[in-house]
């Protein structure tokens, strides 16, 4: 009865909680960053910032560990109450929370800290899994990702401006208070949710933690993984490259703010591209305009030029994330989702580590490093281009896939 009770609440309120509740948890993401944030780069010097660096590029991938053979297939196999799962995830970020503002100088807020980031890697998986059941009819899986992230992006950096008065005005306490207020309420948001129950398909293989992702999802899910390399190393060649040029500080956090800028450009891109071309296109003319850029930046010189690599690198990285994550929901079972993103968000961050420890070990220029990271990505851009001709459309595909189906069952 509460099934069919919630199935009758209008699809724009289901979509209006959600969005609520996205917003709010990346709120409280936020304000716990805040409260966090210290001297890890930018006040010691490269010599001791590089192994610094390294040591928490490594420990970023230690959530990872957890989501991918864990988190997947248990939001795979949770068929029935997806939206208790999701409030879970931020109730339990609240209580983790507060443990911080008790432990915030002693050893247990670390575990404390990798614990609200390995629920957060949770929510983001149930969320992505979640999403087509919010896609009006006739409507874009990449508009309706592109709208959480926007207002996700505009929600964590309000909170965190809002943090950082706190941290300002009173302590780092303050704005782990405000988290886990704000998580409290996502939660009681999340429980509103009139979510549907998850229906088995042709193709679902709950059962199966080696679930098989569809060739379109490899071809972007590769595709992106090099962008992310890509950003990984930018980022950290740029950083660096200012620091040995004794650039002043509000440089860096030009060229930070620009890949924040480009985050936001690229949700906005991504669905006007999606308009004129397939989901997996968006992702390769992200790819191919980062080469461009960092050709273009080599050649060029100078210190203003790595403000607009770092805003491609956001664009990128933004539009294509929304883009591989509407060919997942697009192509993958709905049973399968949980593990596909799980395994795909693993691959992501790894390639993101790789690529910023290259230029963390290695004392590499920013032109030398930007030139052959630009022919490199060229290269990649080519042969994925070159893949993607011999993918068949998306309605083609999932032709092919059920007829093949119905060979395996006959």
């Amino acid at each position: 009865m509460v099934e069919e009770k919630e199935q009758r609440v209008p699809w724009g309120t289901a979509r209006a909680r959600f969005t609520r509740a996205h917003a709010e948890g990346l709120a409280g993401d936020g304000l716990v960053t805040v409260s966090l944030a210290g001297s890890l780069f930018f006040t010691v010097a490269v010599s001791s910032a590089r192994p610094r660096v390294a040591l928490y590029l490594v420990l970023t991938m230690a959530p990872f560990a957890v989501v991918a053979p864990l988190v997947g297939p248990l939001v795979d196999r949770v068929v029935r109450g997806r939206r208790v799962l999701l409030a879970a995830t931020l109730l339990g970020r609240c209580g983790l929370a507060l443990l911080m503002v008790r432990d915030l100088h002693r050893l247990l807020l670390y575990p404390e800290a990798f614990g609200i980031l390995v629920l957060g890697k949770t929510c983001a998986v149930v969320r992505n899994a979640v999403v087509p059941a919010l896609v009006p009819p006739g409507g874009s899986l990449v508009e309706t990702n592109a709208r959480l992230a926007r207002v996700g992006l505009l929600a964590g950096t309000a909170a965190g401006l809002m943090g950082a008065g706190a941290v300002r005005v009173i302590d780092a306490r303050a704005s782990l208070v405000l988290a886990a207020a704000t998580y409290l309420i996502g939660a009681v948001t999340a429980l509103r949710v009139p979510l549907p129950r998850a229906q088995r398909q042709a193709g679902d293989a709950a059962g199966d933690n080696d679930a098989t992702a569809p060739t379109s999802v490899a071809l972007a899910g590769t595709a992106m993984g090099v962008v992310r390399g890509a950003g990984g190393f930018l980022i950290f060649l740029l950083a660096f490259s200012l620091k040995r040029s004794h650039a002043p500080s509000w440089f860096d956090g030009l060229v930070v703010g620009g890949a924040a800028v480009g985050g936001l450009v690229g949700t906005v891109a991504a669905p006007w591209l999606r308009q004129r071309v397939r989901e997996e296109a968006v992702v390769l003319t992200g790819l191919g305009t980062l080469a461009l850029a960092a050709l273009a930046a080599g050649l060029a010189h100078g210190r203003w030029p790595l403000v607009a690599v770092g805003l491609t690198v956001g664009a990128a990285t933004g539009g294509g994330r929304l883009a591989f994550d509407s060919i997942v929901q697009r192509d993958a079972p709905e049973l399968a989702r949980g593990r596909l993103f799980a395994r795909y968000e693993t691959r992501f961050q790894l390639a993101w580590v790789l690529g910023a420890l290259i230029p963390v070990a290695l004392p590499i220029g920013a032109t030398p490093g930007l030139d052959a990271l630009g022919i490199v990505l060229l290269v990649f851009t080519g042969s994925a281009a070159a893949a993607l001709r011999r993918i068949p459309p998306p309605g083609q595909a999932e032709q092919v896939r059920t007829e093949q189906v119905g060979t395996e069952q006959g």
